[in-house]
């Protein structure tokens, strides 16, 4: 298949289901669709300092929804208005980057704009670190170039944060790529130990290693969860030279075919499907609020 039409189709987790009537007459500017998404959905970590409210105890597992469906389900559920009226910040999704970018890709696919999420990690949050971050990447049909945009960046996080750059173009300096991440690391340009969770002290190359993992499974339409883990990913390590040189040499692959602006359409299949260790299964290891629990997807 060519690879806009590709990415103009749904996935099993950006499909809306019964809803998608809620996105006919959506408006057609990628800054209003991002305004949009921004107004549905609140990040899990953000109710109290942007919007005074801590999470209520029936919400805490809604940043485990994986599916568009659903979480248009429990917008709609909360709110039964058009989803370009503004909800309150406690009516919203409470979700996660993830969320924002998927929903973000789900209405652009709907509107035949190819579009896909992206894993890696946003230099915005943290002046000193590099935060693991899901962004929308989507094919500017008139410029004809692929473009980040980040829906979670309403006017509250860019003044909290000082954003300087454009929220529906993103520099390529500003959100590195998971595998643009990971070379990088590797030649000592960016700390490893800077790119990660900072709140949990989540870090280094083997976190980094599974953000290609999951930046990989997203190229091919498989969104994740952000703490969804193979037994292939879910295997910490201190330093790189712990890891087989096979193992560094494929993950290298996956990085420089995934890190470039123009990205090898057919080799982000081919490396997905040469290799059983970097595919999704039915079957994924979770680390939810709850702890890690195996769950069928």
């Amino acid at each position: 298949m060519d690879e806009l039409d590709f990415y103009i189709e749904q996935s099993k987790y950006s499909a809306p289901g019964k809803y998608s009537n809620l996105f006919d007459n959506l408006p057609e500017s990628i800054i209003e669709i991002s305004k949009i998404v921004h107004n549905l959905i609140v990040h899990q970590e953000d109710t109290k300092e942007f919007y005074g409210f801590k999470v209520p105890s029936d919400k805490k597992l809604q940043p485990n929804t994986r599916y568009v469906e659903k979480i248009l389900e429990i917008i709609i559920n909360c709110n039964n208005q058009l989803l370009s009226v503004v909800r309150k910040p406690k009516e919203r999704f409470i979700g996660t980057c993830r969320d924002f970018a998927l929903l973000t890709c789900s209405i652009l696919r709907h509107q035949n704009i190819p579009a896909r999420v992206r894993c890696g990690f946003a230099d915005y949050f943290h002046h000193d670190w590099f935060s693991d971050h899901w962004v929308c990447e989507y094919f500017d049909k008139k410029n004809k170039k692929w473009k980040l945009v980040d829906s979670e960046l309403g006017k509250e996080e860019v003044r909290k944060y000082q954003i300087d750059f454009d929220t529906i173009d993103i520099p390529r300096n500003k959100f590195i790529v998971a595998g643009k991440a990971w070379l990088l690391a590797l030649e000592n340009k960016i700390n490893s130990d800077l790119l990660g969770v900072k709140d949990i002290g989540v870090k280094g190359f083997w976190f980094i290693k599974a953000d290609v993992i999951r930046d990989l499974a997203a190229l091919n339409k498989i969104e994740l969860l952000a703490w969804d883990y193979t037994d292939f990913i879910d295997d910490p390590f201190k330093n790189i030279n712990e890891r087989s040189k096979e193992e560094i040499t494929l993950i290298n692959n996956i990085a420089f075919t995934t890190s470039k602006d123009k990205i090898d359409f057919d080799k982000v299949f081919q490396i997905y499907n040469s290799n059983k260790n970097l595919q999704i299964s039915n079957k994924v290891r979770s680390y939810s609020p709850k702890g890690p629990i195996d769950v069928n997807i």
